[in-house]
């Protein structure tokens, strides 16, 4: 797991001479540099696509130069080079912690001019939304994440297939076939709220996580379980990036990271369901119906046992 708090000390040990063509860095790679440029946060590496025009890309956040002939000084020696380079112009806490992670992971291996592009309009797009999020939207989101944690520390790795959208039909695509949605509650009873393709469906083979949550003070937060999530060995950079646009779209975000649920319950509490044993209307939609929902009760559909599962996710 890659410590930012070491990166951002060793960015702050460096110094800006304020020429904006002029960058402090230190070598974090053979093709990933990481310091300052006047008053920012800058990712570079070097541009081996010479054909690429020089241009640059400014949101109020963030700023992208493609093929920049620039001046770099790392440790302490200077060289001139044509360079990508991913500025951070935001001193937001989150943001700057966001870029640095994201950078970090992304950049472990070399990465083309047009990739580099992709991952700027996705950090645009997720330092531009501020909505406060719901607490349903944050129960849905703890269980999906909870489920990842929870699996992983079984030896099952699903977090390679969680969907990296929200409001898909489902969380997680394990292939064509077969998919997995996360439920959860924090009722007594274990009723959870379907769509009707959810539960019966001609094409896809689905199993249906269910998660009974009880609120602690002094349970696992929803910042501790982000944490756990992010240390997990090789952990996909899609999962980092869907956490990292959750978390940044939020108004609120110390109070999403805060929202605490009691680890111990929820381990006892989480069962596994092929649909197909799941109560249900047992018939298609007829034509011209859609968006068919439903809350069913969970409380006497026969669990699948987790070694079943594991031996199902690898069929």
């Amino acid at each position: 797991m890659i410590n930012i708090d070491d990166i951002k000390n060793k960015i702050n040990q460096l110094s800006a001479n304020g020429d904006l063509n002029s960058f402090s860095l230190f070598k974090q790679s053979d093709f990933l540099y990481i310091g300052i440029n006047n008053n920012s946060l800058v990712f570079v590496t070097p541009c081996t696509e010479s054909a690429k025009p020089t241009y640059f890309q400014e949101t109020k956040e963030l700023r992208l130069g493609v093929n920049v002939y620039c001046s770099l000084q790392i440790n302490g020696k200077e060289t001139n080079e044509h360079c990508n380079i991913l500025y951070c112009l935001s001193h937001d806490t989150f943001h700057v912690d966001a870029f640095v992670r994201l950078g970090l992971v992304f950049f472990e291996k070399e990465k083309s001019t047009d990739e580099i592009v992709k991952l700027f309009s996705s950090l645009t797009n997720m330092f531009s939304k501020n909505v406060e999020l719901s607490f349903n939207e944050i129960q849905g989101f703890y269980g999906e994440l909870f489920t990842i944690y929870y699996l992983n520390q079984k030896g099952i790795s699903v977090s390679k297939y969680w969907q990296s959208e929200d409001r898909m039909k489902f969380d997680f695509s394990i292939d064509e076939k077969k998919r997995i949605e996360v439920k959860t509650t924090i009722k007594e009873e274990r009723i959870h709220h379907f769509r009707h393709e959810q539960l019966l469906s001609d094409f896809y083979d689905i199993r249906v996580v269910s998660i009974l949550l009880r609120k602690s003070d002094t349970g696992l937060s929803l910042g501790s379980l982000i944490e756990n999530i992010r240390s997990i060995p090789l952990i996909e950079f899609s999962v980092l990036e869907h956490i990292e646009k959750f978390i940044n779209q939020a108004s609120n975000k110390q109070q999403v990271l805060s929202i605490c649920f009691d680890e111990t319950y929820a381990k006892q509490n989480i069962k596994f369901f092929p649909a197909d044993r799941i109560p249900r209307f047992n018939e298609k939609q007829p034509n011209g119906v859609t968006n068919t929902e439903y809350d069913v009760d969970l409380s006497t559909t026969k669990i699948e046992d987790l070694g079943i599962l594991k031996s199902w996710l690898q069929r």
